[in-house]
């Protein structure tokens, strides 16, 4: 057998399709960096971090960053990239999260 994984994981990976090109990714976290008057600076975002910001919603890459945004204020991180990349994972799991019952809510509603 060659390389890891099942077959479920590889069909699996086809729901992060990317959502908006680098360019604009890009056009978002400079926006974000000039709106957080210097708290945030456009180092912090490695290639990285955009590539997976692509892989979200707008309304949901600009919720992530604004929480960068609000907390990074007055915080001495060492490495800024991984210090941005968990708060937009943590985003993106509480926004996933919001929409699975929202669905659910919907889902339950059609039963009755």
């Amino acid at each position: 057998a060659e390389g890891g994984g099942s077959k479920d994981d590889k069909t699996s990976k086809s729901k992060w399709s990317r959502k908006m090109s680098d360019d604009q990714v890009e056009t978002l976290v400079r926006n974000a960096v000039s709106e957080s008057k210097g708290v945030i600076k456009r180092d912090d975002f490695d290639a990285k971090n955009i590539s997976f910001l692509s892989l979200l919603d707008r309304k949901v890459a600009e919720t992530a960053l604004k929480e960068v945004i609000k907390r990074s204020k007055n915080q001495k991180v060492r490495n800024r990239q991984a210090y941005c990349m968990g708060i937009i994972i943590r985003v993106v799991k509480k926004e996933t999260e919001k929409t699975q019952k929202e669905k659910a809510g919907i889902e339950e509603d059609d039963k009755e």
